[in-house]
């Protein structure tokens, strides 16, 4: 998210400062923050530059950009409503972040043409995009990337904003309703997808646990043929689940982002995935924190683990150990 504390700390140290953290760890916390929750207390612990060595050393980035990149982007200091500005972008691109998912809900916090001149920017920029389009058919449309000669497509859904969802020949996204999600999984297996990755932006805020909602809809697009279900929304790390042999991560929390006033929002994880050929063969997650109400730094192991308890007791019993 570029716009309101990030957009200050951008115009202050420029676009590559969200993607320039280190290392971290937590010393520990202190009380409070303005809505009054304890938040935590850290130092950077060097290596400069290590957040952004993951993300262009990786064969394949994905992120959500949480909001558009309209010709005419409004400064937000505080409030809801996100406008980043098109120079923003340049950062993503060179910090070797190759797909965005632009489903969510405040995709059209610029309106319909907002959509479209997001859309183009990243174009230019050559950063493929899912997850909203000029009509509900670009919306729907996967990112394809191929990637050691496996063809891996992306598909994005927002389940929080319906309001924004695309029509036949209006701007929009892709929502996560009826039939759709499932018929563009098939879709993409019928057109020489190896590897499928669905992003659905869902789920309720500030909360660790799945829904039941969220549940049938991993386990839905996973029998229709994806092989990770990777979601976010609820601005706290969340719950993971193993269903038939695939793992659905229900959030991943904030990244880059400005929400200081909670230790669950400052932090979040990065997730790195390796594979042999389509075969997800080792998942890490790697902890995060946020400094400077912009940049995630790598977590410690020891100070790090807060975040991993957090997803494993959010969990319960969806996973297999």
């Amino acid at each position: 998210m570029l716009d309101r504390g990030v957009r200050a700390a951008i115009d202050r140290h420029g676009v590559d400062f969200p993607f320039d953290g280190g290392t971290a760890r937590i010393t520990g916390r202190r009380c409070c923050s303005s809505l009054g929750w304890p938040v935590p207390v850290a130092v950077r612990t060097g290596n400069a530059g290590a957040v952004r060595s993951l993300l262009a050393g990786a064969d394949l980035s994905i992120v959500n950009l949480e909001g558009p990149a309209p010709k005419r982007a409004q400064y937000h200091p505080d409030g809801l409503t996100f406008h980043f500005t098109q120079a923003s972008l340049e950062g993503l691109d060179r910090a070797g972040i190759d797909i965005v998912s632009l489903a969510n809900n405040h995709i059209g916090n610029a309106g319909r043409s907002g959509i479209v001149e997001t859309v183009e920017a990243l174009d230019r920029l050559g950063i493929d995009h899912a997850g909203a389009g000029a009509t509900a058919k670009a919306a729907r449309a996967p990112a394809r990337e191929t990637v050691g000669g496996i063809d891996v497509a992306v598909l994005a859904y927002d389940a929080i904003a319906p309001a924004y969802a695309a029509g036949p020949s209006t701007p929009g996204s892709a929502p996560l309703s009826g039939g759709g999600p499932a018929a563009d999984i098939r879709a993409a297996r019928r057109a020489g997808a190896d590897l499928i990755i669905v992003y659905p932006h869902w789920g309720i805020e500030y909360r660790a646990t799945a829904t039941a909602s969220q549940r049938a809809w991993a386990h839905r697009m996973i029998d229709a043929g994806a092989d990770l279900v990777i979601g976010n929304h609820p601005h706290w790390a969340a719950a993971m689940e193993v269903y038939r042999g695939h793992p659905i991560w229900y959030s991943l929390g904030d990244f880059v982002f400005d929400h200081t006033w909670s230790e669950e929002t400052e932090e979040g994880l990065l997730l790195e995935l390796t594979f042999s050929g389509a075969t997800l063969v080792q998942a890490r997650m790697r902890p995060t924190l946020t400094l400077d109400a912009s940049q995630p730094n790598l977590l410690d192991a020891a100070t790090g683990r807060v975040v991993l308890d957090r997803v494993f007791d959010g969990s319960g019993r969806l996973l297999p150990w």
